[in-house]
């Protein structure tokens, strides 16, 4: 192993364990440069040896440069890596004697670009533990006489190769599809020919993607996990895995909202498995398929105030997940319904404990980011009503209607109707109305000033989508507390 004299910004310190324990490097690395360079020195090391990166600032990634392959035992710590314009096509390597482990870490900046990007080929073993995805995505290469698809994915995943993603959050902001080619992102999230084990991972995509963000002709196991694309328009086929012959994908106490049947031809469920599409054909125990999930994209108090794929407490997913495979590390099991019973919810986050006071709910509400979306909301001795003055995709207006169950207090599914005839005649009169469905609302009030509205409809010039509400006003004679 060469030596060299140390600067300021780059501490190394090597502390030797006892037999049959791995010996510890210590780095501290503060740019790019001295990222490359601690990596090289790493791989110089033995099997037996695994040198842990602390970042004390973000790092700023080249252009056009990457990160030296990884043949040794090496650890990324707590920190970022930011990019402009795009990043480089392939990020980093693991070898097939490499050994990765990344944790706390987020990665963002690659949205835009043209012909990947690849942040891990993974030839070794690969883990991710709390690490964030922001809008990482790659679109089609276009030249002057055509595009050319963009086959790459975030994560690749080799033969023979083993990666664990536990706890990891991919966030698509603001992704749209236009028709074209080179018109939404082209590339998948992970590709994998190997073993991947996906823990308390969460899928968060506004829009569906050209292609299903998991391909798959290895194995894959996914387990107390949660996927949700939101932004769309109902009856799209959108998928979530694509699968090749011979290919295992096994799930358990998982959540998948927005994915089509197809979803469930592709991978087999262990039981415990909640689908919000009807055509499913899961039947293991637990599974439940065509029902509102009730999952909201909204902040987490627990985890640092990040966002995060939490249940509505009006949502079956509350206390029903299989207490076999409950993965509880890292997290606490909540009585979020306030029913009494602390169990494990599905999905990757457990609801966590809120109520409002009785009446709490009852008001008028709008959207602060879309002018003229109104919901008044108003609880009953028998139902709760909830009423949504909104438009369609062409601008008309329309009025959105629908009852449902009270839940702790803050969390309602309405089944929602829209009136397609009825109002006044010449004469005065009112005419019949017809109710047509619509779809679901699910509002959850995170406050007695704010919450979340998810809906969605069966009619294909509404979609589906979430968003914030705020309160105008309360109902006479009814206050609102919340909880301490």
């Amino acid at each position: 192993m060469k030596s060299r004299t140390l600067i300021t910004s780059l501490l190394l310190m090597c502390c030797v364990p006892s037999a049959n324990a791995l010996n510890l490097v210590e780095a501290i690395v503060n740019d790019f440069d001295e990222l490359k360079e601690a990596i090289n020195e790493a791989n110089e090391r033995p099997l037996d040896t695994a040198t842990i990166f602390y970042f004390q600032s973000p790092i700023l990634v080249p252009n056009d440069d990457s990160l030296p392959p990884i043949r040794a035992r090496v650890n990324f710590e707590v920190g970022e890596f930011i990019v402009e314009e795009g990043g480089p096509a392939r990020f980093i390597q693991i070898e097939s004697t490499g050994i990765l482990g990344i944790r706390d870490m987020s990665f963002s900046g690659w949205e835009q670009h043209k012909t990947g990007p690849v942040l891990f080929e993974n030839h070794g073993n690969l883990t991710l533990r709390r690490v964030n995805f922001d809008t990482v995505i790659g679109y089609s290469a276009c030249v002057r006489y055509g595009c050319n698809e963009n086959d790459t994915a975030v994560i690749e995943n080799m033969p023979e190769a083993y990666a664990l993603l536990e706890s990891i959050r991919v966030y698509d902001q603001d992704v749209k599809l236009v028709g074209a080619l080179n018109d939404g992102p082209q590339n998948r999230f992970l590709y994998n020919q190997g073993r991947v084990d996906l823990v308390r991972t969460e899928f968060y995509l506004s829009h569906e993607r050209v292609k299903a963000p998991i391909f798959n002709s290895g194995r894959i196991e996914i387990e107390n996990s949660s996927f949700m694309v939101a932004d769309s328009i109902a009856g799209a086929d959108r998928g979530l895995i694509a699968s090749a012959e011979g290919a295992t994908t096994q799930a358990v106490n998982s959540v998948f909202d927005g994915y089509s049947g197809g979803l469930c031809d592709a991978v087999t469920s262990l039981g415990h498995n909640t689908v919000s599409r009807n055509d499913c054909h899961w039947s293991s125990p637990g599974d439940m398929t065509g029902v509102r999930t009730g999952l909201m994209w909204r902040t987490y108090q627990r985890s640092g105030k990040q966002k995060a794929l939490i249940p509505s407490a009006a949502s079956p997913l509350i206390d029903s997940a299989d207490p076999n495979y409950c993965s509880t590390d890292g997290r606490t099991i909540w009585d979020g319904n306030s029913d009494g019973v602390a169990a494990c919810d599905r999905g990757a986050w457990e609801l966590e404990p809120t109520s409002l006071a009785e009446g709490g709910i009852n008001g008028f509400y709008y959207n602060p980011s879309d002018d003229g979306h109104y919901i008044y909301i108003q609880e009953t001795d028998f139902t709760t009503l909830v009423m949504w003055n909104t438009f369609d995709s062409e601008g008309n207006q329309a009025w959105i209607y629908g009852t449902g169950t009270l839940e702790s207090g803050k969390a309602i599914v309405a089944e929602a109707y829209i009136n397609r005839a009825g109002g006044l005649t010449p004469d005065g009169l009112i005419a019949d109305v017809e109710a047509k469905e619509w779809g679901h609302l699910i509002v959850d009030m995170e406050s007695c000033t704010n919450g979340l509205i998810d809906y969605q409809s069966v009619l294909p010039e509404f979609g589906s989508g979430q968003f914030p509400i705020e309160r105008l006003a309360y109902v006479k004679q009814l206050g609102c507390n919340d909880p301490k």
